[in-house]
């Protein structure tokens, strides 16, 4: 017999049970770790800039392991990989990445496995790393609270890509990649 199963950190079981005919819920709550959350203040300043900021600050925090880092899109990746690479001092001591679905299974893999030589990795990431991956080594997150969603145009009759925000169950998603395998941190922006 075929079986199915829903599975889901966030979900909410009664509901999808009462849809799937009062489906047995089976709960494993696994192990998690408390995670601290700071809000930057709302300001106007270009995303790239904010996140930076935050960058710096979570640099300068006692926590030493890596920073995840989440984006809504590649080319807002790649701005603020640019950005901290000439205005971050300890930028040489870093190791600046990118992850997300278009780029070859080695660099992702070098993003999710740890540094070989020891650096503190920083991972500049879309949505991609918000569910079923742990990225080892990961204390702290800082998370834009936007990614882009594919939306159709009836007007012109195409699609696009939009940014916006993110829900709730994606905030605490990401927010719990830091608390993995130990207790961390998340900034939100």
């Amino acid at each position: 017999d075929l079986k199915l199963l829903a599975m889901s950190a966030t979900i909410d079981t009664r509901q999808v049970s009462n849809y799937m005919a009062g489906a047995d819920i089976i709960e494993c709550p696994g192990c998690a770790f408390p995670v601290s959350v700071d809000h930057t203040a709302a300001n106007q300043a270009p995303l790239a800039q904010k996140t930076i900021s935050a960058l710096q600050t979570a640099l300068k925090s006692a926590e030493k392991g890596d920073i995840l880092i989440f984006l809504p899109g590649q080319a807002d990746i790649k701005k603020c990989i640019d950005t901290a690479q000439t205005t971050l001092t300890e930028a040489t001591e870093l190791l600046l990445l990118p992850l997300h679905g278009s780029l070859p299974l080695v660099q992702q893999e070098q993003a999710l496995l740890p540094s070989p030589d020891g650096k503190r990795k920083v991972v500049f990431t879309t949505n991609i790393a918000e569910t079923s991956l742990t990225i080892e080594g990961i204390t702290c997150v800082i998370d834009s609270g936007l990614e882009k969603t594919l939306t159709y145009d009836p007007t012109s009759g195409m699609t696009r890509l939009e940014t916006g925000y993110i829900s709730k169950a994606s905030a605490e998603q990401r927010k719990g990649r830091a608390g993995r395998t130990q207790p961390g941190h998340c900034i939100r922006l």
